[in-house]
């Protein structure tokens, strides 16, 4: 049987990557919202550089936080779980690092309340995280059809015969 071309790791990258810029963008304007901010001038949206720098440079350091902690591997070895638990504690590591080193010293005009702080916290780990599981859980899916269908499929060798594999499971009972 001919297999096909597997789905290459960058993809995941790529993933990672567009849906941190997404959550990024996403929550640029939310802080707006949540600080009173004008969101949209005539109709078109209140955009500086700090948009296009934030969409950049944000998504290249949970690229940066997600190789640390080993993201980047085979896809066809990854359990889906697993990769919801990574995407979730890398998520709230990420989103503490972004809370204290950007969110925290935004200005709003009530210094007596801390709700502006909690909803920005939430919202930007809420967004992240379902993008980023979504991303990922699409490309594993892809994964797993080429797997289940035999498209994709590793070489094996079994060692041994009929008794011994017999035996083997016996005494795991």
């Amino acid at each position: 049987m001919k297999q096909t071309k597997p789905i290459h790791i960058a993809w995941y990258v790529c993933s990672d990557f567009l849906m941190a810029s997404l959550a990024w963008g996403i929550m640029y304007f939310l802080r707006k919202y949540f600080l009173g901010l004008t969101v949209s001038e005539d109709g078109e949206l209140a955009i500086d550089d700090n948009f296009w720098l934030g969409i950049t440079l944000v998504p290249l350091g949970w690229v940066i936080l997600y190789t640390l902690v080993g993201s980047y591997r085979s896809l066809y070895k990854k359990s889906k779980l697993q990769e919801i638990t990574t995407v979730f504690i890398c998520s709230l590591i990420g989103t503490a690092f972004l809370y204290f080193a950007i969110i925290l010293n935004d200005i709003q005009e009530d210094n007596t309340s801390y709700k502006y702080y909690y909803d920005a916290f939430f919202a930007l780990l809420g967004i992240h995280l379902l993008l980023t599981i979504f991303g990922r859980l699409i490309i594993l899916n892809g994964a797993e059809e080429q797997l289940r269908s035999g498209k994709i499929f590793f070489n094996t060798i079994m060692i041994g015969n009929d008794e011994t594999a017999i035996k083997i499971y016996n005494d795991t009972e």
